[in-house]
């Protein structure tokens, strides 16, 4: 695991040195909101 986020503050950008990245989304299901978004930028 490269980082744990919870909350509702923004977090700062997560970095893989791999080509690839796995990202697991739990919920409480306790409140119903627009989710989340992710993007990604090549690294040079």
């Amino acid at each position: 695991m490269i980082k744990r986020i919870c909350g509702f503050q923004m977090p700062t950008p997560v970095k893989s040195t791999k080509n690839t990245m796995y990202v697991k989304f739990f919920s409480d299901s306790s409140v119903e909101k627009q989710g989340f978004t992710a993007t990604f930028q090549k690294g040079k």
